[in-house]
């Protein structure tokens, strides 16, 4: 089984879409960024003091400690509580958020960091003045000792050589193909009691959809995924926005969240159950993923399943979609 997974099309496919999009952006998110992103109760008042939370946060903090409430505090908790611990970034652009945490005396002898995305950005491309005000603000950041293992491949069905402690995406789902399927795939490859949090800024419910549906209340596939998770007992937490510590929080409010964490459990399986039936480019270069109406977006088995590959799997699910809005080819 290989890590590398650059040969099928829907690779060459997303690929050729990356190359040109992120020509606009910067790939280089800091550990700031993913804080703000996942946290949404990052709010600080002038005394320094944190005065929001929100669902993910509650959940973190209630299984690594009070301080899970930013990136540096849960990977201490989970160092804390299992020793040396894997982190896999699905999408993580040049890395330099794992650089910047594997800065810290406190997790760089307990961490181990991959970043799995679809080109290699690493610091190639960086202005003199940019890689100045990183090793300014972050001495030893573009040192190669802190550089994470990078993997080219799809994260949408990357295959892991082992399992890992945790698995982060953020700002990346929205341009995948099957979300869906990466969801559980990732799930898969995490250890028992693992962690998988995903966050994109937009909610959930507008790009990930049945298909046929229109309007934003309409029910969308990601709410099955949470009924089926709690159905079976898997602990997950969903967020859309922040709110007072001791307020009652509207589980109904998680229909529109865009923050995602779900923890394995032992002897827990997920499997895609539908397959893509159309994919629409909007202008900013997001796609809206349809789904098959009359199937569950997901099964949970108990045991693992020896099935075709991940590749073939991936592909099968998405042959024949409907593409619209924007191609690429």
């Amino acid at each position: 089984m290989s890590e590398f997974q650059g040969s099928d099309e829907h690779f060459k496919r997303l690929a050729i879409e990356q190359e040109k999009i992120q020509l606009t952006k910067f790939q280089g998110r800091l550990a700031g960024e993913y804080d703000q992103y996942i946290f949404l109760g990052r709010s600080i008042d002038r005394l320094g003091k944190r005065h929001e939370t929100s669902e993910v946060e509650e959940f973190l903090m209630s299984r690594l400690g009070r301080k899970a409430f930013n990136l540096e505090g849960v990977l201490e908790g989970l160092i804390r509580k299992r020793g040396a611990i894997h982190w896999t970034d699905m999408g993580g652009g040049r890395g330099l958020a794992m650089r910047q945490m594997m800065l810290s005396p406190k997790l760089n002898h307990n961490l181990e960091t991959s970043n799995i995305d679809i080109n290699n950005y690493d610091l190639s491309g960086l202005k003199e003045s940019e890689i100045e005000y990183l090793e300014e603000h972050y001495p030893g950041i573009t040192k190669d000792s802190v550089k994470p293992k990078f993997i080219l491949g799809n994260a949408e069905n990357i295959q892991l050589l082992t399992p890992v402690d945790l698995i982060t995406s953020v700002e990346m789902m929205q341009y995948l193909d099957h979300p869906i399927a990466a969801i559980c795939d990732w799930y898969n490859q995490l250890k028992n009691g693992g962690l998988m949090i995903v966050s994109a800024e937009h909610k959930w419910s507008g790009w990930i959809r049945y298909e046929g549906t229109v309007y934003s209340d309409d029910p969308h596939p990601m709410e099955k995924v949470l009924e089926i998770l709690e159905q079976n007992n898997i602990p997950f937490a969903a967020s859309g926005d922040s709110y007072q510590p001791g307020r009652r929080f509207d589980r109904r409010l998680t229909r529109e969240f865009c923050n995602l964490v779900i923890q394995k459990v032992a002897s827990t399986y997920l499997e895609p159950a539908s397959s893509v039936k159309e994919i629409w480019y909007n202008p900013s270069n997001y796609k809206a993923v349809y789904y098959e109406v009359d199937k569950l977006p997901i099964q949970v088995s108990r045991e693992a399943k020896i099935t075709s590959s991940f590749n073939q799997r991936y592909s099968e699910q998405l042959a024949g979609v409907k593409r619209s809005g924007k191609d690429w080819e």
